[in-house]
């Protein structure tokens, strides 16, 4: 399992099929209504009993927004990642790689994906959806826009989370501070709460530091001294896990030469697509890319 794999793993196990997801967190309801849109549309299309593959499913957010739309819609959902959640009127497979997918060719009505089908290889995946949608089928998928505020902000908090977490070298002191207390009482310097404080100076708009400094020194005022090298190591952990997801995020964001990477694929695969659309927040700033079309009879 790939760092990435195991942090969006975990993430996904405690992640509800109806949430925007940790990126997605702060849109308005009127910018979340909009990019809930395309499903709803796509659900009054299908017609009876239509099977849908969600790619990159993680939690099954798409598909938990047909069910309720559709019940009788048969769902099903892969992801990269080896252990997804259980979710009602839904079937989520993981450890399936989109670039080599598990099913007969037209086999799906619908093919969708939400922020999901542009971490994996886009001219693969693309051609790998088009084989398995029946002729006639349809295709909907929304990918992150390398303009959106989305990506500027986690951009932002990977930064400042990679300094705290990998270069600023409190982690090696804290594991020798929490070693040493295994064999000899020592108190907490306040150079550990005056780290997290002089943080904020370096990072100004990203409280990410800020946070995880003040998490380490944390651990090493209240967890007792016996358990502390473990309670430092495990906080670590976490920070890579969330490190491993922001680097993914950053690298899949979809710009033009990748919009067009992706749409040729499909179109070599047989999809008719619609025009290409922004989703847009209410200042212009796209968040996402829209592409939409139907597998050629």
């Amino acid at each position: 399992m790939t760092d990435a794999q195991a942090g969006w793993s975990g993430f996904w196990q405690g992640e509800p099929a109806a949430s925007a997801g940790a990126t997605l967190a702060n849109l308005s309801p009127d910018l979340r209504d909009r990019l809930n849109a395309p499903w709803a549309l796509l659900a009054a299309a299908l017609p009876a009993k239509a099977r849908v593959l969600d790619l990159a499913t993680g939690g099954g957010i798409v598909l938990d927004l047909l069910r309720r739309m559709r019940t009788d819609l048969a769902l099903t959902g892969v992801d990269a990642t080896p252990k997804l959640p259980s979710r009602p009127g839904m079937t989520l497979r993981g450890g399936i790689w989109l670039d080599r997918l598990p099913f007969d060719d037209a086999c799906f009505e619908a093919v969708t994906s939400r922020f999901g089908i542009e971490y994996g290889p886009l001219g693969g995946s693309a051609s790998e959806a088009a084989r398995v949608l029946r002729p006639g089928g349809a295709l909907c998928l929304l990918l992150h826009h390398a303009g959106s505020k989305v990506l500027l902000h986690n951009r932002a908090r990977r930064d400042a989370l990679h300094w705290a977490a990998k270069e600023s070298g409190w982690v090696t002191k804290a594991v020798n501070l929490a070693k040493t207390r295994k064999v000899v009482a020592m108190p907490t310097p306040p150079t550990f709460r005056a780290a997290a404080a002089s943080s904020v100076a370096r990072f100004p708009t990203q409280p990410a530091a800020w946070e995880f400094l003040t998490g380490l020194a944390q651990v090493l005022e209240l967890v007792p001294r016996a358990d502390g090298e473990a309670a430092v190591l495990q906080l670590v952990a976490r920070a890579e896990g969330e490190l491993a997801r922001l680097d993914a995020l950053v690298a899949a964001a979809c710009d033009t030469d990748r919009i067009a990477e992706l749409t040729d694929a499909l179109t070599r695969g047989g999809i008719e697509l619609a025009p290409v659309r922004t989703v847009d927040e209410a200042d212009g700033t796209p968040l996402a890319w829209l592409i939409e079309g139907r597998k050629s009879a």
